[in-house]
């Protein structure tokens, strides 16, 4: 199996999502009880929230993936996901919270359904579950990471550096969102 280029910037893009992921995993409830002063009950809950959204929405979500095509698809769930790291990082209130936690669910589980399809998008048959055992390796590896490096940045400053980290997630998923949007001008990129 040869990898292509198109291969190589859809596993980038997996690599740099999952660490932002494993980043806000290991902070949130965090930054959440400690720098908003949330309840760690009503964290509990806001979090469950937005599991449930995201697999509410799961079936519509991957209907309109199939509509506007993978490429963009995974493209536009990134934005949100940089749009909700940025809610987090400039939330001051439960509410901006909340949002922002039910946006980035729905949003990491849209893009990962949509990159891991965009990944195997138009691969020989026998090549796609090496593609798609690639994928998970590189989605397990980024949260690990971003795991090791949230409870750094946990340990130094929680409030601001998280706030940054946050911030610097977003700017992440911006540059995912620009790569997925090059890849819907190849071919079968969806």
């Amino acid at each position: 199996m040869e990898t292509t280029t198109r291969q190589r910037l859809i596993r980038t893009v997996q690599l740099g999502t999952a660490t932002v992921e494993g980043i806000v995993l290991s902070t949130v409830v965090l930054h959440a009880t400690v720098a908003l002063d949330l309840p760690p009950a009503t964290v509990g809950l806001v979090l469950a929230m937005g599991a449930g959204a995201a697999i509410a929405l799961a079936v519509p979500l991957g209907l309109l993936t199939d509509r506007l095509g993978l490429g963009r698809a995974a493209a536009a769930f990134s934005a949100l996901a940089a749009a909700a790291l940025a809610g987090y990082a400039l939330a001051d209130t439960g509410a901006g919270f909340t949002t922002a936690a039910i946006a980035f669910a729905v949003a990491q589980s849209a893009s990962g359904a949509a990159r891991q399809a965009l990944a195997v998008d138009g691969a020989e048959p026998g090549d796609r579950l090496a593609i798609r055992a690639t994928m998970h390796m590189l989605l397990n590896a980024g949260i690990g990471g971003g795991t090791t490096i949230g409870a750094l940045l946990a340990a130094v400053d929680l409030g601001p550096t998280t706030a940054t980290a946050y911030g610097v997630g977003a700017v992440t998923m911006v540059l995912a969102a620009v790569l997925l949007v090059a890849l819907t001008g190849r071919p079968g990129a969806g």
